[in-house]
C-alpha cells in the first residue's frame, strides 16, 4: 500500500475505534439508538473519500493508518491509536478501507459519554495501574448500548482472542464498570470546548463499516521534504517559507541552491544563513556566498547559532589549552564564550563559560552561562545578563530561542544536589551537566538533541544509529563521547522539562509527552513552541505547544521525530523516522479550524 508524501494528520493522540469489516462482510447496526445518534451529524468538511488501514496495535489493540486526498483533507497517513466497536467478530489485521466519509459528533449530546472518555482516558489509565487498554477497550462497547455488549453478561468465548484466553477474560470488570460510570457521570456536567477531543464517525462506501476518530481543532499537514526538495536535513523555515538545512537552501518558489561547506543552523526572513564551515562559524547569503566569521578571532573553533533580521548573529568561540599529552591521549581544557557578530563590526562576548544559542530583532540574546547559579540567561546591550532562574525542585535551565515579544524557551534540568555528590566509579571524578555538555558540544551534537536525550542513547547503545543522518552533514565526530565511561553518566538525571519565559510572568513548565524529559528549541512571535519530548516507552516525539491547547505530539512517519522551528505561519521543520528506521526531513503545516 502506497500513502502519498505529503499528507494532513489530526492529533493529540488520535484515537481510532475500528469496526474491522470489509465491504464483502458488511456489519450493521440495528438498535434504534444509533440511528439516533447519527441523524443530526454533519459530513466532516473535505473528508468525504477518506481511506483507514488497520493493522495489530502494541500498546493499544489497534494501530491505524489514515489517508485522504483533497486540499481539506483533515485526516491522512499517520500512526494512530486504535480501539475496536465490533465486539463478537475477530477484526481483520491488515485491511484497507476505501471511500470512507467521516461524520463529526462534535455538541451532539448522544455522543458526550464516549468524548468523555476521549478526553479523560489518559487520565484514568495514568492514575490507575489496574486500568489497560482492554479496559478501556470494553468501556467503549459498554458505552456504546446500540452494540449490544454487556460488561455483566458476556463471556470470554463471545470475545475476539485478544480479550480472553483458554475461557477466561483478559480485563477486569469491576474497573470496567468503574471506567464506565465515571464516564456517564462526567457526561452530566461536559460542556463541549473548542480545544477538547471528539468523536468523528467513519462509514465505509457501502454505508455498513464503522469507525469512530477522535479528532481535534488542529489539522496538520506533514510533507517529506527529501521527496519534495532532495533535502537531507531540514534545520529552519523564514516567514517566507524558505528552508535551510545542510547544505541546501530552498527558495519560496521551489528554487534550490546549494550552500558549499556550510552546515546551516538558522536563517532569519532575508535568506541570509549561518551555522559552521569545519570549526568555523560561517554564513551565506545568495550575493556573498560563504563568508569565515573566524577571520577576526583568535580561537580555536566557533559557532554560529541563530541570526537576526538585522544580521545580528549569536553564537561562540572556544579557546582550547593542552593541559598534558601521554601515549594514549591528548588532554585539553576548554574555554566557551558567548558571542555576538554584529553588522556595524562591534562584535563582542558577552559571556564566560557558555554559549549564545538564539537572537531576536531588537539584539536580546540567549543561551547558557556556567558562571552564574541558574545557567539560562537573556542579555542586551542595555541591562547586560540576567538569569532567567528556574522551577522549585530543578537546579538549571539552558534557553534556546527569543522572539519579538521576549520569551524565551528551553529546557529546565532536575536539581543535580544529590548527584553532584556521588563519585564516579574507578576515576574519583563528579559527574556534572556541565561536563556532559561540555562533551556534547565537542561533538557536534549541541542544538541537534536534548542532553538527556543523548544519555539515553548512550545507555540504551542506539546513539550513533539514531545520529548518523545528521553526523554524515555535518561532519560531526561522536567518538569521543561514545568512549566515556557509562558509570561517568549514568548517575546523572535524564529529567528534564520544557519551559517558555517572559519578563512579567517568569518561567512555565510545558510538561512532556508523558516521558521524563522535554526540550523546547524555537518559538514563534505568536508564542508558538515547539520540540521534542520522550513518550515513556524510549521513544522521542516532535511537539507543538500553544497556550489555549497545551503540549500537542507531532504526527510522525513511524519512529522518533524532532520540531526544530516554526515561522509565524505555523509552519514547522525538523525530522522524523519511520517504522523501519529510515530518516526523512519534513515539515509540519498547522491550521486552526474550530468545529461549528
Amino acid at each position: 500500500m502506497n500513502f502519498t508524501r505529503t499528507y494532513s494528520l489530526l492529533i493529540l493522540s488520535s484515537v481510532f475505534l475500528f469496526a474491522a469489516c470489509s465491504d464483502e462482510q458488511p456489519f450493521s447496526i440495528g438498535d434504534p439508538g444509533f440511528d439516533d445518534g447519527m441523524s443530526n451529524l454533519q459530513v466532516v468538511d473535505g473528508a468525504e473519500d477518506a481511506t483507514l488501514y488497520v493493522k495489530r496495535g502494541d500498546s493499544t489493540y489497534f494501530d491505524l493508518k489514515v489517508d485522504q486526498a483533497g486540499e481539506k483533507s483533515h485526516i491522512s497517513t499517520g500512526n494512530r491509536l486504535g480501539w475496536s466497536i465490533l465486539w463478537e467478530t475477530e477484526v481483520p489485521r491488515d485491511t484497507l478501507y476505501d471511500g470512507v466519509t467521516l461524520y463529526s459528533t462534535y455538541n451532539q449530546d448522544f455522543w458526550k459519554p464516549l468524548n468523555y472518555l476521549m478526553n479523560h482516558r489518559e487520565e484514568m489509565m495514568s492514575g490507575d495501574s489496574r486500568v489497560t487498554p482492554l479496559e478501556i477497550q470494553a468501556a467503549v462497547w459498554e458505552l456504546l448500548e446500540f452494540t449490544g455488549f454487556s460488561i455483566e453478561s458476556v463471556k470470554a468465548g463471545d470475545l475476539p482472542k485478544e480479550l480472553s484466553d483458554n475461557g477466561n477474560l483478559l480485563f477486569d470488570r469491576t474497573k470496567v464498570k468503574e471506567i464506565v460510570e465515571k464516564a456517564k457521570s462526567g457526561a452530566n456536567s461536559y460542556s463541549y470546548s473548542p480545544s477538547d477531543r471528539y468523536a468523528v464517525i467513519a462509514k465505509s462506501s457501502g454505508g455498513s463499516s464503522i469507525a469512530i476518530i477522535e479528532e481535534t481543532a488542529y489539522a496538520i499537514e506533514v510533507t517529506d521534504l527529501r521527496e519534495k526538495h532532495n533535502m537531507v536535513v531540514a534545520w529552519d523555515v523564514n516567514d517566507k517559507g524558505q528552508l535551510a538545512g545542510g547544505n541546501l537552501f530552498v527558495d519560496s518558489n521551489g528554487t534550490t541552491t546549494e550552500m558549499g561547506s556550510i552546515f546551516a543552523r538558522s536563517m532569519n526572513n532575508n535568506g541570509e544563513v549561518v551555522g559552521n564551515s569545519g570549526s568555523n562559524a560561517a554564513y551565506w547569503s545568495t550575493s556573498d556566498g560563504i563568508v569565515d566569521l573566524s577571520s577576526s578571532l583568535d580561537a580555536d573553533r566557533s559557532q554560529a547559532n541563530d541570526i537576526n533580521d538585522h544580521g545580528e548573529i549569536a553564537g561562540e568561540v572556544t579557546f582550547e589549552h593542552l593541559i598534558y599529552e601521554d601515549e594514549y591521549e591528548d588532554v585539553y581544557e576548554y574555554e566557551y564564550f558567548s558571542y555576538v557578530w554584529s553588522n556595524d563590526h562591534s562584535d563582542n562576548t558577552i559571556g564566560e563559560d557558555g554559549w549564545a544559542m538564539g537572537i531576536n530583532n531588537q539584539g536580546e540574546v540567549v543561551g547558557l552561562d556556567y558562571s552564574v547559579s541558574n545557567r539560562a540567561y537573556v542579555w542586551d546591550r542595555n541591562s547586560g545578563m540576567d538569569d532567567l532562574g528556574s522551577f522549585t525542585g530543578f537546579g538549571s535551565a539552558r534557553a534556546h530561542s527569543i522572539n519579538s515579544s521576549s520569551q524565551v524557551v528551553g529546557s529546565v534540568l532536575v536539581s543535580q544536589t544529590d548527584i553532584a555528590a556521588k563519585q564516579v566509579a574507578g576515576r574519583g571524578e563528579h559527574a556534572g551537566p556541565r561536563e556532559f555538555e561540555i562533551e556534547m558540544k565537542k561533538a557536534g551534537l549541541d542544538q541537534m538533541y536534548a542532553p538527556e536525550h543523548v544519555r539515553e542513547m548512550m545507555q540504551s547503545s542506539t546513539l550513533r544509529k539514531e545520529v548518523a543522518p545528521v553526523m554524515s552533514v555535518a561532519s560531526m565526530e561522536i567518538s569521543s563521547l561514545e568512549h566515556l565511561s557509562a558509570a561517568k553518566y549514568n548517575a546523572l538525571s535524564s529529567r528534564s522539562e520544557a519551559f517558555i519565559w517572559d519578563r512579567n510572568l517568569g518561567m512555565m513548565n510545558l510538561g512532556t509527552l508523558g516521558g521524563d524529559w522535554s526540550t523546547a528549541w524555537d518559538l514563534n512571535d505568536s508564542g508558538q513552541v515547539v520540540g521534542y519530548s520522550s513518550i515513556g516507552n524510549g521513544e522521542s516525539r516532535a511537539f507543538f505547544w500553544d497556550e489555549e491547547n497545551g503540549m500537542v505530539e507531532l504526527p510522525t512517519l513511524g519512529g522518533n521525530s524532532l520540531a526544530r522551528a516554526i515561522n509565524n505561519k505555523g509552519q514547522i521543520v525538523g525530522y522524523s523516522y519511520d517504522e523501519s528506521g529510515n530518516f526523512y526531513p519534513v515539515m509540519w503545516t498547522i491550521s486552526i479550524s474550530y468545529p461549528s
